[in-house]
């Protein structure tokens, strides 16, 4: 099931969606979605969201929501939820 129906529902675009196709062991759905501060991939702000079973959790990269994070460092960022 796609995300992006319900962000431009909600009216919030983002720029960039990578849903994983073959998430990790345990995991239903894996999808990184970037927000980019004047089209700049190195200035994103990254959401990380997760469905296992029916519970789903959105969390940023070291519980950052700013647009201070790399969107090709992705993969490798901490996430937590955000503080």
């Amino acid at each position: 099931m796609s995300l992006l129906p319900t962000f431009i529902e909600q009216g919030l675009a983002p720029d960039i969606i990578e849903e994983k196709t073959d998430p990790c062991v345990g995991v239903d759905e894996l999808t990184y979605v970037a927000y980019l501060k004047n089209g700049d991939t190195t200035k994103a702000m990254i959401k990380e969201i997760k469905r296992v079973g029916d519970l789903t959790t959105i969390k940023y990269p070291n519980g950052r929501a700013d647009f201070v994070h790399d969107w090709a460092s992705r993969a490798s960022h901490n996430y937590e939820f955000r503080k």
